[in-house]
Formats: structure tokens, C-alpha cells, sequence
């Protein structure tokens, strides 16, 4: 059986900054000295080429897991597609 390196179903349909599938979410972390606290942090949707310039090479000890065909039957596949699906705002 092959293996595959894991990547978050919230990754799914998110582009690196390259244009690449994103493989990895990076996030800013606020601390508590920050003078706006209670802003959003930033985040950033990369693939594992750029994830890896940030990280450096621990960024390859990821976790494998077996490769599949589809992860999802076809009900829950048709669930998510519509969450993810974009939504049309008529004006």
C-alpha cells in the first residue's frame, strides 16, 4: 500500500500564493501584549515547497497515512462540495 503525506480537508480548494494546492495553514499567533488583542490573525494557505521555506526541513517529518481513492462516500462528497461550493450574491 502507498503512502501519502496528510493534508487537511480544510485545505481543500485553497492555492498557494505560487498557485500550487495548498498543502499546509499557517497561522499568526496574537499574544497578549499585542496593542490590538482582539484582531484576527493572519493566515496563509501554502503549498509544502514554500511551507518549507518558512519551517525548514522539519517540515518533511509529516505524518503519512495511507493513500485512497476517496476518503468520503459519495453522500458526505456531495455534503462538502456544496459547504465549499461558492456562493452567488445577487445584487
Amino acid at each position: 500500500m502507498t503512502e501519502q503525506p496528510f493534508v487537511s480537508g480544510s485545505c481543500r480548494g485553497e492555492k498557494c500564493f505560487c498557485g500550487a494546492d495548498s498543502e499546509h495553514k499557517v497561522e499568526e499567533t496574537i499574544f497578549h501584549d499585542d496593542p490590538l488583542p482582539h484582531r484576527h490573525g493572519l493566515t496563509a494557505y501554502l503549498c509544502h515547497e514554500h511551507f518549507r521555506m518558512v519551517m525548514g526541513p522539519a517540515a518533511d517529518r509529516r505524518r503519512r497515512v495511507p493513500a485512497r481513492q476517496e476518503s468520503m462516500g459519495p453522500e458526505q462528497r456531495r455534503f462538502a462540495d456544496a459547504l465549499l461550493a461558492p456562493t452567488k450574491i445577487e445584487t
